[in-house]
């Protein structure tokens, strides 16, 4: 039985894929972006709790790591000027984005396991 697709439910997930999308479409075609694109998909159609669970922890500690990378970058000007503040606000708003979104994610499949629905 297929279960029944859900808008609001999803919207993590969709807006990772419409993100996945762009990168594809920008960047060119990679195995990687197809990987990620089908896991998104399987999880958006079938909802796979484990599944879910493993790809949110996974792009918080990713989301994490690079908001690491852009304090470091950050750090490296001597003079903090225009470009080293667009650099902390572009990636901080990309990656504080993410990591809000995965978060998200990780407890909706999280809750799914305690019989609670969102």
């Amino acid at each position: 039985m297929i279960p029944k697709f859900k808008f609001s439910k999803n919207i993590p997930e969709l807006l990772f894929a419409v993100l996945t999308i762009v990168v594809i479409i920008g960047d060119g075609f990679s195995m990687r972006l197809a990987v990620v694109l089908g896991i998104l998909s399987i999880l958006i159609f079938s909802q796979n709790k484990i599944l879910g669970i493993i790809f949110g922890t996974l792009t918080i500690l990713v989301s994490l790591y690079m908001m690491g990378a852009v304090l470091s970058e950050f750090s490296e000007f001597p003079i903090k000027n225009k470009e080293a503040m667009t650099l902390l606000l572009v990636g901080m708003s990309i990656f504080g984005s993410t990591l809000v979104l995965s978060s998200l994610m990780l407890a909706k499949y999280l809750m799914h396991f305690r019989k609670i629905k969102l």
